[in-house]
């Protein structure tokens, strides 16, 4: 199957500085290599640094990379999504997009708060019991 490439796309991306220094590594790694997984894509890149589902939707949303069939990652075994490039310059996301991304962000940290809140409350009661008990 061919793959929807377009070199004039990626030095455009780079001369322009279209996508942000770790957007632009991800995608690097899938015009080269692709199709891969989220997996693959963080073990090409190799510093493991990066948050590749997170940089790889960004990039969808952007339209420059698109979900692809799933096969057997070649690290984990399991079968997932794969991820190629298109032949698209990006663009801004949706309107209000990017307060959604914003606000799950919020919300997952709260969680962790509200985690580590009961993960200590437990504790406290614990010794509180070993005190008064």
């Amino acid at each position: 199957m061919a793959r929807d490439t377009s070199i004039v796309v990626l030095r455009q991306i780079e001369g322009e500085r279209l996508l942000s220094y770790t957007r632009e590594q991800v995608y690097k790694v899938l015009y080269h290599n692709g199709p891969l997984t989220a997996r693959e894509v963080d073990r090409a890149i190799g510093d493991g640094s990066h948050d590749p589902a997170k940089r790889l939707s960004e990039l969808r949303d952007r339209g420059v990379v698109k979900e692809c069939a799933p096969r057997a990652c070649r690290i984990t075994g399991r079968t997932v999504l794969t991820w190629d490039v298109t032949s698209a310059l990006p663009h801004e996301p949706r309107p209000g997009l990017q307060k959604l991304y914003d606000r799950r962000s919020r919300l997952i940290k709260d969680l962790k708060r509200v985690d580590d809140e009961i993960r200590n409350h437990g504790t406290t009661a614990t010794k509180q019991g070993e005190m008064f008990g």
